[in-house]
């Protein structure tokens, strides 16, 4: 009986010591190998690509000041004029109508007050009489510029060298003053609009140069002006000028131009890390597995941008010689434990020995 006791106390002890040991190696086969890297300088001046529109320097919808009926539009799409060429005439026959009776009108009225004024000079008239004869000419004259300026407005010219990029009224139409009848853009050198985030827009004092290319063709560009405030997608608003002038041909406006900037970020050197390290999170943000002490923790980085080779040049959030998780990325979590694989060696492939 006794010596059935001590077997049965035998074979349970091993079952407890076989769980234990099976419960460790499934521990053990939870922690996960990984792939590392340790994180290296890169150093600037680096040069980031951002995409961009061609527009025109100015541009307006150009409108009469007064009502009436289109007698002559001489102008069509894309034809280029010249600051003050006519764009449309009005039907002028009823506004000189009242330019000339408002002119017949100011001509009496002027020569009362002339008499009047004369007596006055000379003590035959009273003040009041004086008042009401300067009163009634500053008025007529005042009459008479409204309806002079009213047929010069039957004319509508370029306020600038531009090129007519819409017609929205034609001839023989009736437009109301203040409607726009023509959409110019100005001739000559246009500028590219692009939107670029808060590291380029504080680095504008620092570029080495900016080059935009379009259609294959390359231009030396410069800085026009810079929004001093961030638009609703966080970037800034920036108007680059070309540089090359003389007998050129400009790129036209709606063209996409692809515009590089050269930055020297003051000796500041980012961090080249693998682009299998980085993951995207549910924000949209950029992160990376940061390795220490056998344990991986997210960690929010900011990429300049991707090089042909696989790496990434990431600007902020990382350190020399920090240690990443650059493969198997997928599968961890924040506080997760995890196993480096060890690097192979030149002499020990496979790691045999």
């Amino acid at each position: 009986m006794n010596y059935t006791v001590k077997t049965l106390c035998i074979v349970a002890v091993a079952t407890c010591l076989s769980s234990c040991s099976l419960k460790n190696n499934t521990t053990e086969s939870k922690v996960l190998s990984v792939k590392t890297f340790v994180c290296q300088p890169y150093d600037l001046p680096e040069s980031i690509t951002y995409s961009g529109k061609i527009i025109a320097r100015q541009s307006a919808d150009v409108a009469f000041r007064i009502s009436g009926p289109i007698a002559d539009l001489p102008v069509k799409i894309g034809d280029k004029l010249k600051k003050g060429q006519l764009i449309a005439q009005m039907d002028d026959r009823d506004y000189k109508i009242q330019l000339s009776a408002t002119q017949a009108e100011f001509d009496g009225i002027k020569a009362q007050a002339d008499r009047v004024i004369e007596l006055y000079k000379r003590g035959s008239a009273t003040e009041s009489d004086y008042e009401k004869a300067t009163s009634a000419l500053q008025q007529i004259t005042a009459k008479l510029n409204a309806h002079t300026n009213a047929l010069n407005d039957t004319k509508l010219t370029a306020p600038y060298d531009a090129v007519v990029e819409k017609i929205m009224f034609h001839n023989g139409e009736t437009v109301g003053a203040g409607y726009p009848v023509v959409s110019l853009i100005s001739a000559g050198a246009p500028i590219i609009h692009i939107a670029v985030p808060e590291r380029i827009k504080n680095s504008l004092d620092n570029l080495v140069g900016i080059e935009a290319e379009i259609n294959g063709r390359k231009y030396r560009m410069s800085v026009r002006n810079c929004a001093a405030k961030a638009n609703f997608n966080q970037l800034y608003e920036l108007d680059l000028d070309f540089q090359d002038s003389g007998n050129i041909s400009y790129p036209e406006p709606g063209l996409v131009a692809n515009v590089t900037f050269t930055m020297n970020l003051d000796n500041t050197s980012g961090i080249v890390v693998p682009v299998s390290a980085i993951i995207t999170d549910s924000k949209g943000q950029s992160c990376v597995w940061l390795y220490k002490n056998n344990v991986v923790r997210q960690h929010y980085v900011e990429i300049v941008r991707i090089k042909k080779n696989d790496m990434a040049i990431v600007y902020s959030g990382l350190q020399q010689g920090d240690t990443i998780v650059s493969a198997g990325v997928s599968y961890l979590h924040d506080g997760q434990k995890v196993k480096p694989i060890p690097e192979m060696s030149e002499t020990n492939i496979g790691n045999i020995l």
